[in-house]
């Protein structure tokens, strides 16, 4: 962490002359801290919800941080005793804090978001009537930048909680999940929070259908002439294995998607195992897509496995699991060569399901 004082005129008139933002790795964060603020800290998001300090000022006076660079574009927060304001930073900002209203400002993203977090701050009140006319405000300054982090920020919003959107029941909060899933999926597809919007919205879409007695599309998947959609993912040794090339090899393919960090996920590899053991030796393949936010931990089990097992990491193609219509985990296709034969939702039951194919 970084102490930071009251800084006399000659500091200034070098921080004038070099600026701040000396570093070329790294964006810049400067302001005054008022004599009330309290320690000021920047913090970054964690696995599990979590946050850890990453600098910060303990003095009042004006102050210049300058933070290393993070990986990829990410949400970070400046924390102030029960004060909060989040901000977005993609590589090399210069970006200013407001102590007047508590904002990060500086760029068009740093805006936006700081437009966002001061309608959220004035607060959900119950009133259903005010509570539309600010999720209409939302609406307004998010317009043209629904792939941008403050729409991402909206709509995984909670508050003492609970999500400030309820896509399921209103139909203005799904229309709103619903662009912004499709602008992060079409403007950035590499980017890791895009699979956990195209998840969320395939499960919300399939909840509302099931409200409205319509069947749950997530149980089907409208697949190429090809009769499956192409799967290529690095195995456990680095290796890029397809799914075209294991169907072609092969009489019959289970498709598997597996989240690692299930504590079940130990009992479903099992079963997988049982159908592997009895029907490799008559032309059955698993191709195994395993998501877990830690690559090492899948790694060391992925390598002992006897099937062919891919990661699914946070920044493959989200296409992989919403072609598919993977909202939940496992999900299981059985696949021969004349493509896509149908959807196993219970692993204890697939070796029975299997038969007909070996």
């Amino acid at each position: 962490m970084k102490a930071l004082y009251p800084i006399c005129a000659g500091v200034i008139a070098l921080i004038a002359a070099t600026g701040c933002g000396g570093r070329a790795d790294g964006w810049s964060l400067e302001g005054e801290m008022p004599e009330s603020a309290g320690s000021l800290y920047v913090e970054a998001p964690a696995n599990g919800g979590r946050w850890y300090v990453v600098d910060s000022v303990v003095s009042p006076g004006a102050f210049c941080l300058d933070v290393p660079r993070p990986a990829h574009s990410t949400i970070m927060r400046l924390r102030s005793g029960r004060q909060v304001a989040y901000f977005p930073v993609d590589s090399t900002e210069a970006l200013t804090f407001n102590a007047a209203d508590f904002t990060v400002e500086g760029t068009e993203g740093a805006d936006i978001f700081a437009r966002v977090d001061k309608i959220i701050r004035s607060g959900l009140s119950g009133d259903k009537e005010a509570d539309a006319k600010l999720k209409r405000q939302l609406l307004e300054a998010l317009s043209g930048h629904y792939d941008s982090h403050a729409a991402y920020y909206v709509v995984r919003k909670e508050i003492d909680g609970r999500r400030m959107l309820d896509p399921v029941a209103n139909d203005a909060d799904f229309k709103l999940m619903r662009a912004v899933a499709n602008a992060f999926s079409g403007l950035r597809p590499d980017d890791p929070r895009t699979r956990q919007l195209v998840a969320d919205y395939v499960q919300i879409e399939a909840l509302r259908r099931s409200d409205s007695g319509q069947e749950s599309r997530t149980l089907e998947i409208t697949v190429p002439e090809i009769g499956y959609y192409d799967i290529s993912l690095p195995d456990a040794k680095g290796n890029m294995r397809s799914l075209s090339s294991v169907v072609e090899a092969n009489k019959v393919t289970v498709l598997n998607f597996m989240d690692y960090s299930d504590p079940e996920a130990g009992l479903l590899n099992a079963a997988l195992g049982t159908a592997y053991e009895k029907f490799s030796n008559h032309g059955l393949q698993i191709y195994q897509v395993g998501v877990d936010f830690n690559a090492h931990v899948w790694s060391n089990v992925a390598v002992n496995k006897p099937w062919v097992s891919v990661y699914q990491s946070e920044s493959a193609p989200a296409s992989n699991l919403l072609q598919y219509g993977v909202s939940y985990f496992p999900v299981t296709f059985i696949i021969t060569p004349d493509g896509v034969q149908k959807r196993v939702d219970n692993l204890d039951e697939l070796t029975s399901e299997l038969k007909p194919y070996i």
